[in-house]
């Protein structure tokens, strides 16, 4: 069920009394709902690469982590994998732009080709997902947007004017996934990473440099060559009509 709490989105399961779901029992139909099987048929070479690679890493470490995949190889699926498998209750994705954001809003709600490929098992719960398209007034607004979400979807826009309402972030997620992270100024990024540090962080981009052409901080612990995707037919030709966005958010 979708509707909308303080101007923000949310969309929330329902058991078949109509209580809405907890966050927590979405996590527990997960916990032997995943298919590996069908995960490793049905993923891309890069996806799966990447996945193993992200878990592989913070088993040493908490450092952050920068994984590079070209456009067109399934960064979002690799994502929402990730969160899946891993079973994380509440997750962040800082995205760069109003439409990216509401893509990524959509694809997790659906839980995207994860659902369709029967990755999870058909008693696995979908998750509770908010859109948050705008700043909390304080604290407490924001934890009562968020309280029993378990994906987070927002603009870096939207994140960069956070101030006190970081903590509630701090205290309630447990991991960050920047996507598009070559989109993102650097000074913005550092600025907002500053105040959610100790957070699992994680930064999905199609260039290990920025459009500011500084190099995109965080060990890079996974580099999907493009001439790989490219010999492999992950790119199609597309029709160019460029357009002007104005992001406000």
């Amino acid at each position: 069920m979708e509707y909308k709490i303080d101007g923000n989105l949310v969309n929330c399961q329902h058991d078949l009394n109509g209580n809405e779901i907890l966050k927590s029992d979405v996590i527990k139909s997960w916990n032997t709902n995943i298919n590996y099987e069908m995960l490793e048929e049905k993923l891309r070479k890069p996806q799966i690469g990447a996945l193993y690679a992200i878990k592989s890493h913070f088993t040493i470490c908490n450092d952050e982590a920068t994984v590079v995949m070209p456009t067109g190889t399934g960064k979002t699926e690799t994502m929402l994998s990730y969160i899946v498998s891993e079973k994380i209750e509440q997750v962040l994705i800082i995205v760069p732009s109003v439409l990216l954001r509401d893509q990524t809003y959509c694809k997790c709600k659906t839980l995207g080709l994860i659902s369709q490929f029967k990755i999870l098992n058909d008693t696995a719960l979908l998750p509770n997902v908010c859109l948050l398209k705008k700043t909390p007034n304080s604290a407490e607004d924001l934890e009562n947007v968020i309280k029993n979400m378990n994906i987070i979807v927002t603009t870096i826009n939207i994140m960069s004017r956070f101030d006190e309402q970081i903590m509630t972030l701090k205290k309630s997620c447990d991991t960050v996934i920047i996507d598009e992270a070559h989109h993102v100024a650097a000074k913005t990024w550092s600025e907002i990473k500053s105040k959610i540090k100790k957070l699992r962080i994680i930064q999905f981009t199609a260039t290990p440099f920025r459009n500011d052409n500084k190099k995109i901080d965080g060990k890079i612990i996974y580099n999907y060559p493009l001439k790989n995707a490219q010999q492999e037919g992950y790119f199609t030709k597309i029709k160019f009509n460029p357009i002007i966005e104005y992001d406000k958010n």
